[in-house]
């Protein structure tokens, strides 16, 4: 009996998951809780899209799993912006740690940039291992697109990691930040900078649409289908770091109105009010783009409108959660934001967010087993459509294998590599 708990301890980590429960000191309970919400809303995202590539030959499949969504819940398909969220959370945490150094005159880029190498380059490059084969001669082609994150700027399907673009958009935002944030530090009116930034990024949004009219010309529809190629879109408006750097600016600008928001007194049923009204744009947002072929958006589909929304989506979804995060954070623990702050506090959260860069990095392979262990088979080809039971079957059992899988590359990789980053920081990163 005691070998076999020990052996069940053994593949179970217990004492692991439950020390990832535990809130460290310098942590933020609610920070913690969005960011482990968004790592399940990627798996079940990506759970979904893996119907809609066994289908990819066959549209009308992916539509009919499409047609089981009940009315109204059609926002989970908009989940693939928790990656917006991500970009939030580190251009604020990120941003507020630089804000405080370079208030001290202690911001050093050096440092910043090894840390950042300590904290990414370790599991990213067990992730290159992993997802490429060395003994291929075009893993050693498309690995220096990959290790410098430029793969972006030439092809999407360059990047041995599928979530890779992700990365590419946020090392290359890491590179100008401590800059950025030696020129906030220097003018009287940060936050004015910020909102000019945020604008200049929208117009940049605006002139890749304008400029590759494809982009905006196409339905997303035809994109989903397989009717048009979705290489540019993708290239140009989903994956590439000019298209977005909406949501990395809004987190910085968090970063400078979270102190100004604690401070302000509001009346609670205004405020409670206003999220119902944040909450009713978050949702309108997350229903855009439209994945159902019998969306009324298609049958009389406006180019112009089109470009409206794709420039403007993400913006939207953005501002409408700093919005909800500045009130939840300036008002006690009652009514709806009391709500959303306990919820997004409670301890089921904190593994996800502790885990939530191994977990992000592998957690495709997982949803694949899950969906074979679900529908007992690998031929795509008697496959017949799933229910969204077995979808949600799926994104249980491939999330908890994530977690399983998380735990020794967080302790054994992640981990040292960010203690490996803060001595070099400490040893080289001075000014």
């Amino acid at each position: 009996m005691r070998q076999s708990i020990q052996l069940l301890s053994k593949l179970l980590p217990i004492k692991s998951v439950a020390e990832t429960i535990h809130l460290k000191q310098h942590e933020d309970p609610f920070v913690d809780g969005l960011r482990g919400l968004s790592v399940l809303m990627v798996i079940l995202f990506h759970t979904i899209f893996a119907v809609h590539f066994a289908f990819r030959k066959q549209p009308e499949l992916f539509q009919q799993f499409l047609g089981q969504i009940p009315l109204g819940f059609d926002f989970v398909l908009g989940f693939d912006k928790a990656v917006d969220i991500f970009f939030m959370i580190s251009a604020y945490l990120l941003g507020s740690s630089l804000r405080k150094q370079a208030s001290n005159g202690s911001l050093s880029a050096r440092r910043f940039y090894l840390q950042r190498m300590g904290r990414i380059y370790p599991l990213f490059l067990v992730a290159l291992l992993v997802y490429g084969d060395p003994t291929s001669d075009k893993f050693y082609s498309l690995i220096w697109q990959n290790l410098f994150f430029v793969a972006s700027y030439v092809d999407p399907y360059l990047h041995i990691i599928p979530v890779g673009w992700s990365l590419s958009v946020e090392m290359q935002c890491y590179l100008v930040l401590p800059l950025v944030m030696i020129v906030l530090n220097r003018v009287s009116k940060p936050i004015a900078v910020i909102m000019l930034l945020i604008v200049g990024s929208i117009i940049l949004r605006w002139w890749i649409t304008a400029t590759h009219p494809n982009t905006v010309n196409t339905p997303f529809i035809h994109f989903i289908n397989g009717e048009s190629s979705a290489l540019e879109f993708t290239l140009r408006i989903y994956e590439s770091t000019p298209g977005r750097l909406g949501s990395f600016i809004i987190g910085l600008l968090w970063a400078y109105m979270e102190p100004i928001a604690k401070g302000i007194k509001l009346n609670p049923v205004v405020a409670n009010l206003y999220l119902i009204i944040l909450l009713g744009l978050l949702y309108i947002s997350m229903n855009f783009p439209m994945y159902s072929a019998l969306s009324s958006y298609y049958v009389n589909f406006n180019p112009t409108v089109n470009q409206v929304l794709v420039v403007g989506h993400r913006y939207l979804f953005s501002f409408a959660l700093l919005g909800i995060i500045l009130i939840v954070r300036a008002l006690p623990n009652i009514g709806l934001a009391g709500a959303i702050r306990t919820s997004l506090a409670i301890r089921f959260f904190r593994p996800f967010s502790r885990l939530a860069f191994p977990a992000y990095l592998f957690h495709f392979p997982f949803i694949v087993l899950a969906w074979v262990m679900v529908l007992g088979t690998t031929d795509i080809k008697v496959i017949e459509v799933p229910t969204l039971w077995q979808a949600g079957l799926v994104w249980v059992l491939s999330s908890i294998m994530v977690l399983w899988f998380s735990l020794p590359l967080h302790y054994k990789i992640e981990r040292p590599g960010i203690g490996l980053g803060k001595r070099l920081a400490e040893k080289w990163g001075r000014q």
